[in-house]
Order: C-alpha cells, then structure tokens, then sequence
C-alpha cells in the first residue's frame, strides 16, 4: 500500500509537470507567434496524437505481462517495440494524407513531429508504468522540460522564430525517449523475443487496437475536423481550449497507470477501486465548476485575448467535458478493460463518435455548438458506459 501510494504521488507530480509547461510556454507563445501557425502545429499534433494511440494499442497489455512477471521481460520489451514500430509504418500513410490534404503548407512540421513518433517507439512507457518507476519519469521529464522552457525563452522571440520552436520542442521529446530507451537498457537489457512472446504482444493488437482507435480520440477527431468549418485562427483558438481541457482531464485520470498494474498483480482491491472512483468523480466535478465559472478569465489568460460571446460559451460546454469523461475513463479502465472486456468499451467509444459526427453535420458553423456536440456526444457515451457497468454487476450476481 505505501509503494502504491508513493507511486501515485509521484504520478501526479509528473502529470502536473506535464500540464504546468505545457501551460506555461502557452501563455507565452501566443503572445509571440502568430496564432495560425500556431494553429498548424495544434493541427498537426492531433493527427499526431491520434497516430499515437493507435500504434500504442498494446500498452496495457504490455504493462500487465510485465507487473505480473509473465515471461522474460527482456523480450516483452523487445516485442513491444517491434509492435509498436510495425503499426506505426502501417498507419503512417494516413498521416501523411491527411496533413497533405487539410494542410500542406504543414508537411516540414509534420515532418519533424513524425521523426518524434518514429523514436517514441523506444521510449517504453509501458515499462516504467509496469515496474512503478513513477519517480524516473517525474525527474526526466521536470529535467528536459526545464531545458526546453529555458530554451524557448531564451531564442524564440519572434513570430519568425515558429520554425525554431518546433525544431526545439521536437529534439527534447526525442532525448526524453532516448534516455527512457537508457534507463530501460541498463537496468534489464534487450533480447531477441521468441515466438511466443510476439506472438501475445502482436495478438493483443487485435484486441486493443479498436479499443485505442477510438478511446480518448473524440478531442483531437474534434480539433482535426475544425478546419473545414473554421478558418485557421479559430482552429487555433479552439485547440488551445479543448487541448486545456484535455490535459485538465489527462491529470485527473492518470491513476489508471498507477493502479491498473497495482490491480493486477494484487488481490483484494475492492475497497481501493472505490475510494479512487469516488476521488477521481469529486476531482473530475471539482475542477469541471471552476473552470466552468472562471472560463472567461481562463481563456483570456491563454490566449492573450477576450473570447466573443460565443467562444465563452464553447469554453463554458468545454469545461462540463472534465468531469463527464475523467468517470467515463476510471470506468472504462477499472471495470472493463482490467477484465479484459475492452470491446464494450469500444462500443460506447463509436457510440461517441458517432454521435458528434451526425451533430456535426446537422449544426450550423457555430463555435459554442461545436463545443457542446462534443460534450454532449461525451455524456451519452457515459450513461450508455454506465448501464453496460449496471448489467454486468446484476449478471455477476
């Protein structure tokens, strides 16, 4: 119990440094850099994102064969590496359409944030999360974001200067990965992965890759269909809020790296799961009422700007989307896919999406409505998350 509780503080540490530089280089950049290129790199990188969880399909599979001691970990590793490389050749086309397609003028940008998912592959999350190596991950990532903030600072000035930062920005996420890939080599060394072991890595693709295509994707499916309703600088401005919102979330369920492997290499969690869900929905909630009060503020602070009316409206639907979807996410976590009953999950994700692809398409081009199909769409999907949760309690019993 002390290590999981060790383990979980330092999580949060690490997810606060994620969203404090984040944050903090925001603020300043908007008031630098122009905010349609700006706009192109928010673009970008949610075509990014969504590469990256679908090449990270095994990932928690990887971390329950590794906390539990299943096979030799030399060669789990090894073979999620290996996976996660082959899916990200597979899909790498579709990347490339797409910013060719929405956005051409973004191919160098794109460019540089591919070289990075194409080194993420040696970074081995998984690893860190299995054996409860919290704290590295904190010092890294507080160490290489400080130099980058540093950095930034110092050389990016100008609005000129937009090519620099994404170069810069670009180089310390390939050294984190590269001293993530480091640490894992010292400590247990790479081999060779048998047949076997590939064979249940590469197999639990086919369970989780539907599962990662759609889970989690609804913010960045949002922010990649922007453009062919608002003009870049909207584009921008909604990324910068939706990506505020996202992260806001990302530190209130990023337990689930903590406790999933906890889960599965422990017994008699029972009463643990429903402390951390009670504490997950009144942080969720919490947070979701400041920022739906101080929205105006908030968004002023973020984008160097007043937002129209409209715009505070969005941002005010936005802000309902932290709690709604921090309880879909400890569900979905802790009740289905900790039992291997992913693809309900996954039904409840399309259901999502679904939802705010025909909202979408029905609704005029209007800002606050945008925002609301997205968390409208994020509310349904709960409920329906719920009562799956309802019946299989009642089966159970």
């Amino acid at each position: 119990m002390t290590a999981l509780r060790s383990n979980l503080a330092f999580n949060l540490a690490n997810q606060l440094l994620l969203i404090a530089f984040p944050v903090f280089l925001n603020i300043y950049l908007v008031r630098v850099l122009h905010l349609e290129d700006l706009g192109k790199w928010y673009l970008v990188n949610s075509a990014a994102a969504l590469v990256q969880l679908l090449i990270t399909a095994p990932h928690f599979w990887l971390v329950k064969l590794l906390s539990v001691g299943n096979g030799d970990p030399r060669r789990t590793v090894a073979a999620g590496m290996m996976t996660y490389l082959g899916l990200l050749l597979t899909v790498a086309p579709f990347y490339i359409l797409y910013v060719l397609w929405i956005a051409p003028e973004t191919v160098f940008v794109a460019a540089l944030v591919f070289v990075q998912l194409l080194m993420s592959t040696l970074a081995c999350e998984y690893y860190f999360h299995a054996y409860h190596l919290q704290r590295f991950l904190m010092v890294r990532r507080l160490v290489t974001r400080s130099i980058l903030v540093v950095l930034l600072l110092s050389f990016v000035r100008e609005p000129s200067d937009f090519h620099l930062f994404v170069g810069m920005v670009t180089a310390i996420f390939i050294i984190e990965h590269l001293i993530n890939f480091g640490a894992m080599l010292l400590r247990h060394g790479l081999a060779w992965p048998d047949r076997s072991t590939f064979g249940s890595v590469s197999g639990s693709v086919r369970q989780m890759l539907p599962f990662n295509a759609t889970h989690n994707t609804l913010p960045h499916i949002v922010l990649l269909a922007a453009p062919r309703v608002f003009d870049l600088e909207t584009v921008a401005i909604l990324s910068v809020l939706v990506r505020l919102v996202n992260m806001v979330t990302t530190l209130v369920t990023s337990s689930i790296n903590v406790i999933f492997p906890f889960l599965n290499a422990t017994t008699g969690t029972a009463d643990i799961k429903m402390r951390l869900c009670l504490m997950t929905g009144l942080v969720a909630a919490t947070i979701g009422m400041i920022g739906f009060v101080l929205h105006q503020p908030l968004a002023s602070i973020f984008l160097g700007r007043a937002l129209n009316a409209e715009q505070v409206q969005g941002f005010g639907y936005l802000c309902a989307y932290v709690a709604i979807h921090a309880l879909y996410n400890y569900i979905a976590f802790n009740t289905f896919v900790a039992q291997s009953k992913a693809h309900l999950v996954t039904l409840c994700n399309v259901l999502i999406l679904g939802c705010f692809g025909s909202a979408a398409m029905l609704l005029s081009a209007s800002f606050n409505l945008y925002a609301a199909a997205m968390t409208t769409s994020a509310f349904i999907g709960l409920l329906c998350l719920w009562a799956l949760h309802l019946l299989q309690r009642k089966n159970r019993l």
